[in-house]
């Protein structure tokens, strides 16, 4: 199942889904880059990345998890992966 199934999926259960979904793809096609943001996508960003993009996507999420009053358990993974890319940007000065 490619990323934009899934976020079909996860919107067709009709609960609200509390983090933000960043899409990361190599296809440039417009009709799939709209698709992805009317699915639910707060980011669609082409491959390859540089490091210094991973690391503003990895702050973006942080952000957003540090406004959460109450975050959902499935984030805590994502915000660990978040802050070892943080950690890696601080030490290559990024």
């Amino acid at each position: 199942m490619d990323g934009l199934t899934a976020l079909k999926q996860l919107r067709l259960d009709h609960r609200p889904v509390n983090f933000p979904v960043v899409i990361f793809s190599s296809l440039e096609n417009p009709d799939i880059i709209r698709e992805s943001y009317a699915s639910g996508a707060c980011l669609y960003l082409r491959k390859p990345l540089t490091t210094k993009e991973y690391y503003d996507v990895a702050r973006f999420c942080l952000r957003f998890a540090d406004s959460l009053k109450v975050m959902p358990l499935s984030f805590y993974g994502v915000v660990d992966v978040c802050r070892a890319v943080e950690i890696f940007a601080v030490n290559e000065r990024l």
